[in-house]
């Protein structure tokens, strides 16, 4: 009964129905929600909805064409992950009381997200940078599921940043407890010194903490050695990357 429930919950928001709030994506696509829903589990959405003149979303009652999409050059923060898997796909004409044009997040991490808050039910991809799953243990994904009411693997990263910039700290606690979980010793300089971590304190503490307790096994991997070179050659290191080693290695003196 859960599944069947999570399937038709899943479909509302890819078909529009009585929902009165369209998101629209690159490459045409568009997701439905309700805004007192919304607006009472975000507090982001509550914010939104509430303001006057937000310049994300308008209360025209009329469909953004195709045609007035901006092109998808804008550079990102750092890479989404999902965006991989967003293609172009005709958009339904649906009229909403708010129109919600996404520039910064792909269609995917935003559909895993709204879907969760219907369901409390997200599925977990690989990091690139992780080890290999053994044969058999793969995780779906998008290509590989017959409906679009099913569940694809979705990027801990990006679900991680929408989650804590729309104020839902449960799921974000989960997105940082599936990073943290995929941390080994060859990927753990890499991570700890990506551009995400630099950006949110909690995964940055995580992280520290895995380095510092399994170090042995960390200093030989080939992302220590090549940072370390960097910053002994005196190249060209971001202010950030400087400081966070010198967080590493107090963190290190301590342990």
């Amino acid at each position: 009964m859960t599944k069947v429930y999570t399937y038709i919950t899943i479909d509302v928001i890819d078909a529009p129905a009585s929902l009165n709030v369209t998101f629209f994506f690159h490459g045409n696509r568009t997701l439905h929600g309700n805004s007192t829903f919304l607006a009472l589990n975000s507090p982001y959405f509550k914010t939104l909805f509430s303001s006057v003149g937000f310049s994300e979303s308008s209360n025209k009652k009329q469909s953004i064409t195709p045609a007035a999409y901006p092109p998808l050059t804008k550079k990102r923060a750092f890479h989404d992950s999902d965006d991989e898997a967003d293609s172009p796909t005709p958009a339904p004409a649906h009229s909403s009381s708010y129109e919600v044009r996404v520039e910064e997040t792909s269609y995917l991490t935003y559909r895993a997200v709204l879907s969760w808050m219907l369901t409390r039910q997200i599925v977990f991809a690989r990091l690139s940078t992780a080890s290999p799953l053994p044969p058999g243990d793969e995780v779906p994904t998008l290509s590989t599921l017959s409906s679009l009411s099913s569940l694809p693997a979705t990027s801990p990263k990006s679900v991680y940043r929408l989650a804590h910039f729309l104020g839902l700290d449960e799921l974000g606690l989960l997105a940082l407890a599936s990073i943290v979980s995929q941390i080994d010793p060859s990927n753990a300089i890499e991570e700890l010194f990506g551009e995400l971590t630099a950006l949110y304190e909690p995964l940055q503490v995580a992280l520290l903490d895995y380095a510092a307790r399994n170090w042995d096994k960390v200093k030989q991997s080939k992302g220590w050695k090549e940072l370390e070179g960097s910053i002994d050659a005196e190249e060209d290191v971001p202010v950030a990357t400087t400081r966070l080693f010198a967080k590493l290695l107090r963190r290190l003196s301590k342990a």
